[in-house]
């Protein structure tokens, strides 16, 4: 609902020269605390997770601040092919020279310049450290995001998403710096991170492997 009406329908308010760069961050910020507390995501969760595209391993919520900038350019550029010599001088004008200096204040110091919004947040998904799991996960891997099976609740989702980015709570999470906070297994004193419970833990590694041989066998 949130990328297919609510944010499609205010976008095109934003485009527009009244519009400014603290204004925009503002809506994306409120726009991030709906949807990590509707998934039961932590605050710190990466910001990159909620903006990147579904087949990179993100949900695919359009950032209001670079999706403005981007596309107020991708106009201009249009505007360049039609070759009209009035326009062009229009274009090369000091007041269309200000407003491309105003988009790149509006898309912020690090933020995509021009059409490369999506490369730009599935390099910084890559570079979390709770990337590892959801990046580049594909088309068909990542359709259940936006469709997901009419038989789970939103419970089921909102674990399913955790899961995604490896953020599903274990003993081990919150993820801290110093060794001696972090909880460990008491069967194999090993930090109880997702990947660990999942992969290598003895304490339920054999019980996993017996459940999916069951399952084949049914």
């Amino acid at each position: 609902m949130l990328n297919r009406y609510l944010i499609p329908r205010i976008m095109h308010h934003y485009q527009n020269h009244i519009v400014t760069a603290k204004h925009l961050e503002h809506v994306d910020r409120l726009v991030r605390t709906f949807v990590k507390a509707t998934m039961h995501l932590p605050a710190t969760t990466p910001n990159a997770y909620v903006y990147a595209k579904m087949r990179d391993g993100g949900l695919s919520v359009p950032c209001m601040r670079h999706q403005v900038g981007v596309v107020n350019r991708r106009r201009l550029a249009k505007l360049r092919l039609q070759g009209d010599p009035q326009v062009k001088n229009v274009l090369n004008s000091e007041t269309t020279r200000k407003l491309l200096k105003r988009l790149d204040v509006i898309c912020g110091p690090e933020g995509p310049r021009r059409n490369d919004s999506k490369d730009y947040w599935r390099a910084q998904l890559e570079k979390c450290a709770l990337g590892g799991i959801s990046k580049s996960q594909g088309k068909q891997t990542s359709h259940w995001v936006e469709h997901p099976p009419p038989y789970w609740s939103g419970k089921d989702y909102a674990k399913a998403v955790q899961l995604r980015i490896g953020l599903l709570p274990t003993r081990g999470a919150p993820y801290v710096n110093s060794e001696s906070g972090r909880r460990r297994s008491n069967a194999c004193e090993q930090r109880q991170t997702l990947n660990h419970v999942l992969q290598r833990c003895s304490a339920v590694h054999f019980a996993r492997i017996a459940r999916h041989d069951k399952v084949n066998k049914t």
